[in-house]
């Protein structure tokens, strides 16, 4: 039997308490196999045993290492709890031995920069394929933190893999739908992102480029489509959806004609208006089930020219954007429905 600790001195002390948890690395036929993880003040160890002899080759550097799984679980629910810092250093000791040891310069500083939402991370140290999910999600937001042109790119990648998990689809549309579904029969769940639905409001919306969106989710002369335009128009009830959409609409007036639906849809949204409906889901879905979506769509191929080569451009700045309520939702998610 091995034994092993790993020491990781960090650059602050965030600790004033010493905390102790127990980690699962394996599960097999229902067992969970544990090692255990102390925080005091700038240290972190992690200890356990093995069953057969510990190889130092490679312990670190392969991203199947439960090892690794540890020290990065470790660092997150660090970041995420306290504040962000450096990695001074890393041991490892095998059967007490130092056999190993990365210095400052050896390592890549991912938690020196500043963490833009904090989200309860405790899932990290709950059973084995959720505390995966969560390090992967919580990996990728630490990612959008410190890749400031990336952004976007890694917050939807801590959303997607996220919904993926939860919703147990791995087709992107039915992950959409599934959450939809979920939105609606369980709002309760998701307060972060009902908290920022003042800040969506119709001048939000209205910025975003949803004429765009629209024509090229309903392109022109594409009459499949076209007849899908008064079904897409008519799932927002809310008012100010209403608002922002009746004015981008106008890009589809010939095609929304030619179904002889034009004067319907705007009455549908006159009415709504009037009402003052409220329906915060529709505000959601219209900014992060649709439009966040389509951006996604749009930028996330690899031909695309890289957008902040010499200075910042105007798409950027909408991605940049649109991530707040990406990471908004996705805390939701981690904390309730992970």
């Amino acid at each position: 039997m091995g034994l092993f600790k790993i020491e990781i001195n960090i650059s602050e002390n965030l600790f004033e308490n010493e905390e102790n948890k127990e980690i699962i690395y394996y599960s097999r036929n229902g067992k969970d196999f544990t090692d255990n993880i102390s925080f005091n003040m700038n240290k972190i160890i992690i200890t356990g045993t093995r069953s057969k002899q510990i190889k130092i080759d490679n312990l670190l550097e392969s991203v199947n290492s439960t090892y690794y799984y540890n020290i990065i679980k470790a660092l997150l629910y660090t970041y995420f709890e306290k504040d962000k810092f450096q990695v001074e250093s890393i041991k490892i000791y095998i059967d007490k031995v130092e056999q190993k040891g990365y210095k400052k310069t050896e390592i890549i500083q991912e938690f020196n920069y500043e963490r833009l939402i904090y989200i309860n991370s405790e899932k990290l140290f709950s059973d084995k394929k959720t505390s995966d999910t969560a390090m992967n999600a919580l990996m990728n937001l630490t990612l959008s933190f410190s890749k400031k042109d990336l952004q976007f790119d890694f917050s939807w990648k801590c959303f997607n893999t996220l919904i993926r998990e939860v919703f147990e689809e791995s087709n992107d549309f039915e992950m959409l739908k599934k959450l939809r579904l979920d939105l609606e029969e369980n709002y309760i769940d998701y307060p972060n992102i009902s908290s920022f639905i003042p800040k969506m409001d119709a001048p939000y919306m209205s910025d975003c480029r949803l004429i765009a969106m629209i024509c090229n989710n309903f392109p022109k002369g594409n009459i499949k489509k076209q007849n899908k335009l008064e079904e897409f128009f008519k799932e927002f009830t809310d008012y100010r959806v209403a608002e922002v959409l009746k004015e981008k609409m106008k890009c589809k007036t010939k095609d929304l004609n030619t179904i002889g639906k034009y004067a319907d849809v705007e009455s549908f949204y006159n009415q709504h208006i009037a009402q003052k409906t409220e329906n915060e889901i529709d505000i959601i879905r219209l900014v992060i089930l649709k439009y966040a979506y389509y951006l996604r769509c749009k930028y996330f191929h690899g031909e695309k020219i890289p957008s902040t080569f010499l200075l910042v451009n105007h798409n950027q700045e909408e991605l940049n954007r649109i991530s707040i309520p990406v990471r908004i939702l996705c805390k939701d998610l981690i904390e309730n429905k992970l």
